[in-house]
Order: structure tokens, then sequence, then C-alpha cells
């Protein structure tokens, strides 16, 4: 059923009331906007870091390697992704957020392809989302909790050479731990987390350099969707979990890095369905 909006109420009414409620005269979300605010006399000191860019071939080539490889965790090559050659008007009226899983496992080459779709590497260094600055300030994790052909754990994606290392549990945390609602994740598949290594960004952007972050979490979040829609699999973006825990998870640091967002992957229930993109 479709329902019409009642176009006699406008939500401007509302802001006053809201925003006096609720919000202090030194709200931090708009101290945070105007600090990440770019001006004439500022933008210089704030992005020292293009010079330092423009002159210094080592950290160029620095530059083009973001990740974080740690070569004694264990490593798990992943199959060439598969995305199915579906239209892109296709995926996006297909498109849609499914939270009630089936609690069937997914295809690892489902989840190789979900990974690839949201960081995967192109030639030379480029990527498939568009990264302030070519600086790549995402790190990619993967909660497999029903993946075939791969034990339950938590994993980084490995962006250059395709794979996931397998990172060490943490005791006494598991991921319903992480959870607002613990039970979100009983029935999903896997959960793609999406971190921000703010550092990577702000060297060369200053404090706009963190906006420039959270853009890039929405690109990659976006691309899981789409490629979720035509591999006819379950997903919806999921923002309710406590962040440090699933920080301690990912062995995050909770302060030059830190999970933004995430995605909650399945097999669509039956009584929902994914619409079928290939028939």
């Amino acid at each position: 059923m479709t329902v019409e909006p009642n176009r006699d109420v406008s939500t401007e009414r509302l802001r006053s009331s809201i925003v006096g409620l609720r919000f202090p005269p030194d709200d931090p979300a708009e101290q945070f906007h105007e600090c990440s605010r770019w001006y004439p006399s500022l933008h210089p000191r704030e992005t020292w870091g293009t010079r330092q860019l423009d002159v210094d071939p080592t950290l160029q080539a620095q530059v083009q390697r973001s990740g974080k490889r740690a070569h004694h965790l264990p490593f798990v090559p992943l199959p060439d992704p598969k995305l199915p050659e579906v239209s892109l008007a296709a995926a996006i009226r297909a498109r849609k957020s499914i939270s009630e899983f089936s609690g069937d496992p997914i295809a690892l080459v489902q989840a190789s392809t979900l990974l690839h779709c949201a960081y995967g590497r192109l030639e030379s260094h480029r990527r498939v989302v568009p990264s302030a600055g070519g600086l790549y300030s995402l790190e990619l994790f993967l909660l497999a909790l029903r993946v075939d052909d791969l034990p339950q754990g938590a994993y980084r994606y490995e962006t250059l050479e395709h794979g996931l290392e397998r990172l060490p549990a943490v005791p006494g945390r598991s991921v319903r731990s992480a959870f607002v609602v613990p039970t979100d994740a009983d029935r999903a598949a896997a959960l793609l987390v999406l971190a921000g290594v703010f550092w990577r960004a702000r060297f060369k952007y200053g404090t706009r350099g963190y906006r420039f972050v959270l853009l890039e979490a929405g690109h990659a979040a976006q691309n899981v969707l789409l490629a979720a829609s035509t591999l006819e699999l379950g997903a919806v973006p999921f923002g309710g979990f406590y962040d440090r825990p699933l920080d301690e998870i990912v062995m995050l640091d909770s302060v030059h890095e830190s999970v933004l967002y995430a995605v909650l992957v399945g097999r669509a229930d039956a009584d929902v369905g994914s619409e079928c993109l290939l028939a």
C-alpha cells in the first residue's frame, strides 16, 4: 500500500522546535561542520600535505599502496569476482533494503564479488570507487557468519592481493555483543564493515578530510548494495552497532581509525524474496 504524503504539513515548521529542544547551543555536529569548512585564508594551512606530495616521490608511491597488510596473519586468497551482466538501470530498480534473511549461507565467490565491488583494485592503484586525492582512506572487513568454505570469524580485505587476512578472535567479544539489537545478524550470512583511516585523508586535506572519508564509505556501501541486487542476495545498510566493541573485533584503535558503516548480507527470506534480474 502506498501512503500519500500529507501536503498540509510542512516539516520545515518542525525545525525550530526540534533543534531548540534536542540540540545544545554548542552542538558538536555544528562545530564539526564549521571546523571542516574551507576558507581562502585557511585553505593553504589545511592542505599542507598537498605540497609534500608534489615533491616527495617516496610519499607518492606509498599513497598508491594504501593498506595495512599484516604478513603474520593467515591469508585466504579469494576466487575471482563474478558479477552477472546486468544493466545499471536494472540493478538500480532492483535495489531494496532486505533485513529478513533465510539463514542459508552465501557462496565464497559471492562474498569475493561483494568485496571487490566495494573496494576492489582495477588497473594500477585505481579502485572501483572515487576517493579524495586517490588516498583510499577506508579499510574493509568481512565478518563471516555463514559463508561456504570460509570459517566463521573476522577478516580484513586485502585489496591489492584480493584476499582475506584472518584476524585473531577477541576474548569475550562476539559480533552480537557489538550490536544494539543482538539478534540483528542471527540469520544473516555476513557483515561487511567499512572503517575510516582518517589520517590518510587528513594529512592532505586537514579536518575536511574527515568529510571525504565519510563520503567514500557511502560510495563503497552503495556499490555493495547494487552488487547484492545483481547477485540476488538480500542486503541492508547497517548502523545499529556500538562503535568500540566493533572496533575491537576488527582491531582498530577507535581514534585514528574506526568503523563508520556496515552492510548486512544474506539470502533473502522466502517470504521477502529478492528480484530476479537474470530471467
